[in-house]
Formats: structure tokens, sequence, C-alpha cells
């Protein structure tokens, strides 16, 4: 079997592909809740059970999901060739209590879940700080969805329905943070912690505040010291991508690239006739 994990905000996603020609049986019971996603492989065979119900023997397709509740015990019987999928791993606190409800799912069809689980699968590797904010941001909106979609009961506190807004200091306090930290890995718990909100509070008042995403805001101001750069120095592209935090030349030219339309190297010849 193959498998590669992450974690962010105390959700762990991992992916995995099993064999399993012989009769295989897998089992859960944590105190955590887990999230599964069929992702690949053929299966003759699934006999699932839930402590106290429900039971199954529905045949998996690709993007079904398998919601196992925090506290419940889970297993099945799986037969066939291989079996490919997402794993991921919630807090049973999911807001505001000390633990959240969830309604079990076996074999559901949820298209954001299946996405999300494969965007979040795909940032596993990433090792710069936009990879890792969009991973966190991600996390969280995928919490968010759970904790409206398969909450048991009303779950969802007011707090989490009130638009959220910054100050006129908070804005200034966050535009002077990032521009002085430009170079430097950011993350969204530290912006968050600057403004002493929760990440889904600080989510919803910098789009309000700001009309864009912290990660699409820092790009925007990366990018706009790096152009400075390129006309007003001869820095190699290597040098100027670690100056204003990219991880390296390629991560700053696909970066520059997609937004530009040119590469680094493309635009300051251009610039410079």
């Amino acid at each position: 079997m193959s498998r590669r994990s992450a974690t962010w905000r105390g959700i762990t996603v991992a992916t995995a592909l099993e064999d399993i020609r012989c009769p295989t049986e897998w089992t859960f019971e944590q105190d955590r809740h887990v999230l599964v996603i069929h992702t690949e492989g053929r299966m003759t065979s699934l006999e699932t059970d839930f402590d106290n119900g429900p039971r199954s023997d529905i045949l998996p397709e690709i993007g079904g999901i398998w919601l196992v509740p925090a506290g419940r015990r889970y297993t099945a019987l799986a037969r066939g060739n291989t079996a490919g999928f997402i794993e991921i791993q919630l807090p049973a606190r999911l807001h505001g209590s000390p633990g959240t409800d969830l309604r079990p799912v076996i074999a559901g069809t949820d298209p954001f879940v299946a996405r999300a689980g494969e965007r979040l699968v795909s940032l596993i590797d990433a090792e710069d700080d936009l990879g890792q904010m969009l991973a966190e941001n991600l996390a969280e909106v995928l919490r968010m969805h759970l904790l409206h979609e398969y909450a048991l009961g009303d779950m969802v506190s007011e707090q989490i329905a009130l638009p959220a807004r910054f100050s006129l200091r908070e804005q200034a306090l966050l535009r002077s943070f990032i521009e002085d930290h430009l170079s430097e890995p950011l993350s969204l718990e530290l912006m968050a912690a600057l403004v002493e909100r929760s990440i889904h509070n600080f989510l919803t008042a910098f789009r309000a505040a700001f009309g864009t995403t912290p990660i699409q805001y820092v790009i925007e101001r990366r990018l706009i010291r790096v152009r400075a750069m390129l006309r007003g120095t001869s820095m190699p592209i290597t040098e100027i991508a670690l100056a204003t935090g990219f991880a390296s030349h390629s991560h700053l030219t696909a970066t520059f690239r997609k937004h530009m339309g040119a590469s680094p190297t493309e635009w300051r010849r251009d610039r410079r006739g």
C-alpha cells in the first residue's frame, strides 16, 4: 500500500492505494471525524456496517464518500483489484462546542467534497507559503461545508452567520504587516492572529475589506515588488524570487507568467527595449 499525507489546521489529509485482491477489512473508531473519498479502482464486493446502523452492500462509485462521525465504529469488508481513496480526518470539535455530531454517510454523493479532497491531495507536497495558505483556506472551507451539510441538529452558531468586518485600524495593520513580511513565509493563522480572529472570520472579513482572498492579495503585492526589482535592478531572477517570498526561480516564473502573460526574463527584456 502506498500512502502520502499532510496536516493543515488540525485536518489531516492522506491518499492511499491498496491491493484488495484478498478480502480486506477496514475499521474506523476514532475520536475524530473520518471522511473517505473513493478515487480509483474496482471492487467486486463491499459490505459496510456502522454500530447501531446503517448497513449497506453498495459498491462505490468514483467520487463516492463515506463519513464516519467521531466516536462511531465503522467496519467494511472489501474485495476487488485495487482501491484508491482519500482519507480526511477532522477534529471532533468543528466549531464552538466540545464536539460536533455528524450524521454517518455510506456511498454518498458530494461533488464539492470530492473536488476539495482532490485539491488538498495536490497540495500535500507544497513547500511554499502560498500553497500552504491555499491548503489552509480549503481545509477551512471543507470544515464549514461539513458543519453546514452534515451536522445533526442546530449546530451552526449565529456567530458563523454574522458578517465579519475589519476596522480601518485592522485593515491598515494587515496592509503594513503583509508589506513588511512579503519576503518571509506567511500563513492564514499568523495573519488571523494579528487581528485576533478565527480563520473563518478572518477569511470572510478579508474578502469584504480587500475584495479578494488573502492568497491573491499576497500574490499581487509580491508581483508588484517583483516588477519594481525587474525594472530597477539587474538582480538575477532567482535572487528576486527569494527576496519577494517565492520558493524558487521556477515558482516565480510560473506565477509571473500566469498573471502577466510572460516570464520575468521576457518582461524585463521588453521593458528595457
